[in-house]
């Protein structure tokens, strides 16, 4: 008998848990098999989705493949929204997917937080892309990153002229036909970069998206007791699916049909986490991942979400 859909989907999040310890055990005789079937001309070729274009009334979200990192556009006719860019050499694969879109100009651009992965490639493309503003998290000077790519950032902020803006807690604003609410964890000590994430829900007709950075369980609970976490249909999951996020309580209050992971082809992190998955699956069977899924799209008509996988645009 075929399993049903639901099945299937379960079985594609577990099915690579299990793999774990057999990959540990077997991945230099993976590799070495794999550099044999290149050498051999034999290829295994999956099948991508074209770009399409986007309906009057739609809005196109596009969780880009950047490996270990973040980068999320929020495209539509009249808006054009990135949130993270994704580490350095991703900057120039940002850039096609925006030429091949025809974007010209950015509403705004959201960095969660500055670590590379998230705040890399943005430097590229602040250099070529117009840009209206660039909202940032607050966070204590101890934390601040002393790095070059930092240190680039903010140089081609200065060049640019670029407006940089740091939101307080609850500020809403409007970015053409999208609504933003910004969210930060108020935490009594910050250990951590990542639990300065700006978190940010997006809202396009009845429809919502939050994108929450690399938060950990910690920030989470500090957002759900000030009354900062509302039920969203989409939810970029944080910190890569690590097992310290996505915690129950979380989930609970966001209760997303959908939700995206991104992270990077067998990454040393071991990302997303057993555990995460598992609390994700007690939610939603609807999980893309871009490790497994390629860049995907998904499709709001302000009513509904409709998700496309491997996505094209090279």
């Amino acid at each position: 008998m075929r399993p049903s859909k639901s099945n299937r989907k379960i079985r594609r999040q577990i099915i690579p848990i299990k793999c774990k310890a057999w990959w540990k055990k077997y991945r230099f005789t993976l590799i070495i098999t794999l550099i044999s079937l290149a050498a051999g001309s034999i290829a295994i070729t999956l099948t991508k989705q074209p770009l399409t274009k986007c309906g009057e009334s739609e809005l196109f979200l596009y969780v880009l493949d950047v490996g270990q990192g973040d980068a999320a556009l929020l495209y539509s006719p009249d808006t054009a929204v990135l949130i993270d860019g994704g580490e350095y050499d991703n900057g120039e694969r940002i850039l096609d997917l925006l030429h091949a879109l025809g974007i010209q100009r950015l509403d705004a651009v959201i960095n969660s937080h500055p670590h590379s992965d998230h705040l890399g490639g943005l430097c590229t493309v602040l250099n070529e892309i117009p840009t209206d503003v660039v909202y940032l998290p607050r966070y204590p000077e101890e934390l601040t990153p002393t790095g070059f790519l930092f240190e680039q950032f903010l140089e081609t902020a200065e060049e640019k002229t670029l407006r940089l803006t740091t939101p307080v807690s609850g500020q809403s604003v409007s970015v053409g036909s999208l609504g933003l609410t910004f969210y930060q964890a108020n935490l009594d000590t910050y250990e951590d970069l990542n639990d300065c994430s700006l978190v940010c829900r997006i809202t396009h007709g009845d429809q919502s998206f939050l994108f929450t950075g690399d938060i950990s369980k910690e920030a989470e609970h500090a957002l759900i007791r000030d009354g900062y976490t509302e039920q969203a249909n989409f939810l970029k999951c944080p910190h890569h699916g690590s097992g310290n996020s996505a915690s129950d309580e979380f989930l609970g209050v966001v209760s997303p049909d959908f939700v995206s992971i991104s992270a990077g082809t067998f990454n040393d992190y071991g990302h997303p986490a057993q555990a995460c998955l598992k609390r994700l699956l007690s939610h939603t069977n609807e999980i893309y991942r871009t490790d497994l899924d390629g860049t995907i799209l998904f499709i709001s008509d302000g009513t509904s979400i409709r998700p496309q996988t491997h996505i094209s645009f090279d």
